[in-house]
């Protein structure tokens, strides 16, 4: 039943991420990060909003679309045909863009508050971090479950020993003390459950528009009085009407401000075309205090031609056209300086207005806006901030569940005796026999691990024999001179005389090889050949290909790397020393392979002088490390038979990636091999797709 609920569960997850990602890559589905304060008070900045898209689209609808090179996420408050007409609720203005249909992202379908910012902060670069760490860690099921592979087709099927941090944490779940914190933890579920959703069905804070000074405008004016003439039909010259200099010279310009209080100046600065300019100062810097002020300068259009006729002379040139600006320089206490300008074009002959309004408005600043903190209370008093509320929920709630977590896995643990371990561990190894008495002549051994018997056991191909007395196991490793012992339960402390025995002692001793789940040595003959070299009892090259397919499959062929070796100078060995001689350096360069990498690389003979070696979770820093020693070690002069050999060795190395296969990764391997031997110093050559050089 469970197992049926497992696959059921599976088949949904795994239905649910084809569909998400089906929905994803066709754009039928995205999600947007809010940034802003534009659609407040229903979304406020970092919520998660799902869009989705739609067949159509009507008014009232929120919407995204890109923008500007942003994501737009506002509200559909018209449209046409030439396209939608979008507003944010918080916004006084409508979007510049007209989005069509095919614009748009989609529609809003679900809002997560808050979790654009749990988003990003599990997408950030420390998490994404812990998150590689932890599969680096859980890769470790992997190496053993290979290393099982692999004595599993060499003969044998042992379970490797738990590593000494799992036997650490099986050690604590025995703790009385400790199962009674993680219940206390646990219980803080409960509470973290509350002020979760206190804290997450409310904003951290909320955004407010701040109060706006008012705007700030001058409106100019100028007016002067003249003689009756045909050229006017009253004695009074208003703007923008032309002054001319024969019946006028003084002229009144008249400014009317609204605005802030502050402090106001006007002057006059004189240009013409070829780049002469000069400043009149007509009125000098005075403050004033409401919101409205108004202020007379008079222009003495005689004096301002002397002046730039003057800077004209002085520059060699003719003063021309002149423009005047009359420019009234406003300073508040909030915002830029204001300065409003009266544009005038002087000749002379008669004084006009060049170009632009009499009214000068000051652009209106951006709506500000304040934000509120937000924090939870009782009474109407305040405890702590919603956003630490939040933190403090998920930490109380995290903590919960890792505590559930302990408890559950120390209600389901069972402490396993000695002797029920070892047997499941390593049955293949074990074989039942008649108790024996002491040996006779013969050397005994009494070791403090049953680890240390299997390894006497793999290293010399025997099996653990071992029977049953009155209060333990006896479990025993013999070869040609010793017998090595192990005993379980309270009888260890000495090998059991024969009288403790329950049954005559063999007189023989029971020395067997090693096979899968039967003592009969016939089978280690027929199925070593089959993962073994001959030779150098390295793995062949059956066994590699194998493994190198293995590896890739379960790692998606990333962190793996393969290398190639080719001994140099091998073939003028067996020329001139004999195949025999020839065998000698290939059995001891083996054994140079052997000390020259890690445990957990397999090192295979392929064929003749060429070697294989597979690397699981390194960095290419880390194999350049492992290919120097190699060089270094294997080049090292040996004497065999008393006569000095030297060979050199060729390293090709190929890194795996994703879209590889093991067949693909070998050719790359031999191809860097073929690149090595070319090299003239080095002698080793990654193979050239492998440009990408990779943090170790």
């Amino acid at each position: 039943m469970r197992r049926r609920l497992w696959l059921v569960v599976t088949v949904v997850l795994v239905g649910a991420m084809v569909l998400g990602g089906w929905a994803a890559l066709t754009h039928r589905i995205s999600y947007v990060v809010t940034n802003g304060v534009s659609m407040q008070p229903v979304y406020h900045a970092g919520d998660l909003v799902v869009v989705a898209r739609s067949s159509s689209y009507h008014r009232g609808q929120i919407v995204a679309y890109h923008g500007g090179g942003v994501t737009i996420l506002h509200r559909i408050i018209g449209g046409d045909g030439a396209g939608f007409t979008t507003k944010g609720d918080n916004n006084q203005s409508t979007d510049p863009g007209r989005p069509t249909a095919a614009d748009l992202l989609g529609r809003a379908v679900l809002h997560i508050p808050a979790g654009g910012i749990w988003l990003r902060r599990l997408t950030s670069p420390p998490v994404l971090a812990g998150a590689a760490f932890m599969l680096v860690l859980g890769s470790g099921t992997a190496v053993r479950r290979r290393r099982r592979r692999r004595l599993r087709m060499a003969g044998t099927n042992i379970e490797p020993p738990a590593a000494p941090g799992m036997t650490a944490v099986l050690a604590a779940l025995r703790s009385p003390r400790l199962r009674v914190t993680a219940l206390l933890l646990a219980a803080l579920g409960l509470p973290g459950a509350v002020l979760g959703v206190a804290a997450w069905t409310r904003p951290p804070s909320l955004s407010m528009p701040a109060p706006q000074p008012p705007a700030r405008a001058v409106t100019f004016s100028y007016a002067t009085t003249v003689a009756p003439t045909p050229a006017y039909d009253g004695t009074v010259i208003t703007s923008p009407e032309p002054v001319f200099r024969t019946v006028a010279n003084d002229v009144a310009v008249t400014y009317a401000y609204t605005g802030p209080p502050g402090q106001i100046s006007v002057e006059a600065r004189l240009s013409n075309a070829g780049g002469w300019h000069s400043t009149v100062p007509l009125s000098p810097e005075r403050s004033f205090s409401g919101t409205a002020d108004t202020g007379t300068v008079h222009l003495d259009l005689d004096a301002l031609q002397a002046r730039a006729d003057t800077g004209a002379a002085a520059a060699g040139m003719g003063a021309g056209e002149v423009e005047v600006a009359v420019v009234a320089r406003v300073a508040t206490a909030t915002g830029t300086p204001f300065t409003p300008t009266l544009k005038l074009k002087l000749t002379p002959a008669v004084l006009t207005v060049a170009d632009g309004s009499l009214v000068v408005t000051d652009p209106a600043p951006k709506p500000a806006r304040i934000v509120a903190v937000q924090s939870l209370g009782v009474g109407g008093r305040d405890l702590v901030r919603v956003s630490t509320a939040r933190a403090v929920s998920a930490a109380l709630l995290l903590g919960s569940l890792l505590a559930i977590g302990f408890l559950v896995a120390a209600w389901r643990y069972r402490p396993v005796a000695e002797e029920e371990d070892i047997r499941r561990r390593y049955r293949p190894l074990l074989v039942e026999v008649t108790p024996t008495a002491p040996p006779a002549a013969r050397q005994v051994v009494r070791v403090t691990e049953f680890r240390t018997l299997v390894r006497l056991a793999e290293r010399y191909s025997l099996l653990i024999t071992h029977w049953r007395t009155e209060d333990s196991t006896m479990f025993s490793v013999q070869d040609e001179s010793s017998t090595y012992w192990y005993a379980t339960g309270s009888g260890g402390d000495t090998w059991p005389e024969p009288s403790t025995t329950v049954a005559a002692p063999t007189a023989q001793p029971v020395v067997a090889r090693a096979g899968k789940d039967a003592p009969d040595p016939s089978h280690w003959e027929l199925s070593m050949p089959e993962a073994k070299d001959d030779l150098t009892d390295l793995a062949n090259g059956s066994l590699f290909q194998e493994e190198v397919r293995f590896a890739i499959d379960t790692t998606g062929g990333t962190r793996l790397c393969l290398m190639l070796m080719d001994l140099d100078g091998f073939t003028a060995v067996n020329d001139e020393h004999g195949s025999a001689i020839g065998d000698a350096v290939l059995i001891e360069v083996a054994e140079r392979l052997r000390r020259a990498v890690r445990p957990r690389d397999l090192v295979a003979r392929l064929e003749a002088d060429n070697f294989g070696i597979l690397f699981e979770h390194v960095g290419r820093a880390a194999v350049d490390g492992i290919a120097k020693r190699i060089l270094r070690i294997v080049n090292e002069a040996m004497s065999i038979d008393g006569r000095p050999i030297s060979v050199q060795a060729s390293l090709g190395i190929a890194q795996s990636d994703a879209d590889q296969d093991a067949a693909t990764l070998i050719e790359h391997a031999e191809v860097a091999l073929v690149a090595a031997r070319a090299t003239a110093l080095a002698h080793v050559a990654w193979f050239a797709g492998n440009t990408e050089p990779e943090s170790p």
